[in-house]
């Protein structure tokens, strides 16, 4: 079997549910493993030899909060759809004509204006990747590191494709999408998400965090290569803090949150990409989202056959790949 992890002496792991690959050590800290029913069924355990915990491990606990970097766009998503499904949002729509008069600076590209909301949530939109808006601290600052500023300034450049052409994955989609869930929901976006979503899914404050409007507390771990200002960028893109609670209790969530058509509309990619759906990307198994950004790795899975969900969530210096966790999180939802 594959082997997921190094032994790395500022890694912190943690893993929704625990495996067993071949002779390596697995770190398995916070046990938390998710039904259908949305019913907790396993408890906090520590998994693995007493000396690679004191050498590998740091104040792990299931109550503390690590950071999720785009496994966020999963949040914003459900939210969204949580508004399609109450009326309040057109998901085939352009998203500008559903904003109020004057929230984006006028695009000198009019094919912004034909973007609708399913292109934000699939990243067909055209839209350009955009790095520096998020992770050049000098771009960034001219800004004021407000994803909210960012997103309104967006249509500054010309679309990098005509929307729905193309697939381009770009953090700018989701921050749009942040405004869009202001407004609709008329509260701020983290309160919208906590009500449309955690709340319903019986999650408590302490579970998640915002960390563009939060800040880090000592219940959360502040990961290698920690700069605040990039999460207060990405916001709804990107800056969830979550517990392993509530992060494998995420891809269930569009399950039970979202109308069955929605939900499953959720789950089906788009002719430019049949392997992302509406804040969901194909997981081995089923559907799910990963998570990437300098001191974390995520990944949450859930597996249509067997109606489970699992997270893997890992923040430290160095890193399994990408593909790795996405099928360390698939396992999760096969072995328990």
């Amino acid at each position: 079997m594959k082997k997921f992890f190094g032994v790395v002496s500022t890694l912190i792991v943690t893993l929704s549910v625990l495996i067993n690959i071949a002779a390596s050590p697995v770190l398995a800290l916070s046990s938390c493993y998710m039904t259908a029913s949305g019913v907790n069924v396993s408890k906090f355990s520590g998994a693995t030899k007493a000396a690679d915990l004191s050498s590998t491990c740091l104040n792990s606990s299931p109550n503390t909060r690590y950071g999720v970097a785009s496994v966020s766009k999963m949040i914003t998503s459900l939210t969204v759809l949580s508004l399609v499904d109450e009326g309040k949002i057109s998901l085939d729509s352009p998203f500008i004509g559903q904003l109020a008069a004057g929230t984006m600076k006028k695009p000198s590209d009019t094919r912004w204006n034909k973007i609708t909301v399913r292109q934000l949530l699939n990243h067909t939109s055209g839209i350009q990747v955009s790095k520096n808006w998020y992770f050049s601290q000098t771009t960034a600052a001219k800004y004021n590191y407000d994803w909210r500023n960012i997103a309104k300034n967006a249509t500054s450049i010309s679309l990098q494709s005509t929307p729905g052409r193309a697939y381009q994955y770009s953090n700018t989609n989701y921050t749009i999408l942040g405004l869009l869930i202001d407004q609709k929901a008329e509260k701020p976006y983290l309160q919208a998400a906590s009500e449309k979503v955690f709340q319903p899914l019986g999650l408590g404050s302490a579970e998640y965090m915002l960390n563009s409007e939060q800040a880090l507390t000592t219940q959360d771990f502040k990961y290698y290569g920690y700069a605040a200002w990039k999460n207060k960028a990405l916001g709804p893109a990107g800056a969830w803090f979550l517990t392993p609670h509530a992060a494998s209790i995420l891809p269930i969530a569009f399950k039970k949150l979202l109308s069955p058509t929605l939900s499953s509309q959720a789950m089906k990619g788009s002719t430019a990409n049949s392997a992302y759906g509406l804040g969901l990307m194909k997981m081995p198994g089923g559907w799910g989202h990963t998570g990437t950004i300098t001191g974390v790795r995520a990944a949450v899975a859930y597996n249509i056959s067997s109606g489970k969900s699992g997270a893997v969530l890992y923040n430290g210096a160095s890193f399994s790949s990408g593909s790795d966790l996405k099928y360390a999180a698939y396992k999760l939802t096969t072995k328990y």
